[in-house]
């Protein structure tokens, strides 16, 4: 003993007071033993841990409308460029007669709303587009825009015998120096031809030969109309 050796009964002892430990008999968990699995840990974010930036999270439902919209957009306009175009109408009104088109940018939305007016208008579902055209907020549209939904309106409204929707229209784009003012000018005047509003018709078709220096056939047509109007007037030398 005085040695420091140790008896068999002494290693016994120790290796008890060492054994009660592991099990936990101080109330803290215990350590596992040989061969006894260890339990999952939770994963640790090193880099949150490090003091760098988390994961990105899931995209909201925001981004997933805009997402959704636009690939409607694309399917639509390929459909459309294909020639299936009540499929592409099907598709793009899906957009624009719903609140995800409401996700959308402005232009975007706009430019959508624009595409599906013209190709009703193909498909001869004039009343269709009217409707879709009610709805738009004017007040919104970029200037350029503006105009194609004046003309539009015009052509819908026309096509749908509602003569003032579409003469108010052309007068809009008139009053904003639309490029294709002599196809606007023609146009108007033979509305308002039908609506016996003969003088107005007929100063549109003088301000139509005057403007007119890009397509001759225009500038012919608007002389032919004049002409035939002022002969239903009896009023033969200003006809000639």
């Amino acid at each position: 003993m005085g040695n420091g050796c140790r008896t068999p009964l002494a290693g016994a002892v120790l290796l008890a007071v060492i054994a009660g430990v592991a099990c936990g008999g101080d109330g803290q968990e215990s350590v596992p033993a040989a061969g006894e699995q260890i339990p999952n840990l939770p994963a640790v974010d090193t880099q949150a841990a490090a003091g760098g930036s988390a994961p990105a999270p899931p995209p909201d439902s925001a981004v997933q409308e805009v997402d959704a919209a636009r690939r409607l957009i694309e399917q639509a306009d390929a459909l459309e460029h294909d020639g299936f175009w009540e499929a592409a109408a099907e598709a793009r009104g899906r957009v624009t007669e719903s609140e995800l088109g409401l996700a959308l940018p402005a232009s975007e939305r706009q430019r959508a709303q624009l595409a599906q007016a013209r190709l009703l208008l193909r498909l001869g579902h004039a009343g269709d587009a009217l409707v879709l055209i009610e709805t738009l907020d004017r007040s919104g549209f970029e200037a350029s825009n503006g105009r194609t939904l004046d003309l539009l309106t015009a052509r819908a409204a026309e096509a749908v015998d509602e003569r003032t929707t579409a003469i108010g229209a052309l007068s809009r784009y008139l009053a904003a120096d639309g490029a294709a003012a002599v196809t606007a000018l023609l146009m108007r005047a033979r509305l308002l031809t039908h609506a016996h509003q003969v003088e107005e018709a007929a100063a549109d078709l003088r301000e139509a030969i005057e403007h007119a220096t890009a397509l001759d056939d225009q500038i012919a047509s608007a002389r032919v109309g004049l002409g035939a109007l002022l002969e239903g007037q009896a009023r033969y030398e200003e006809a000639a």
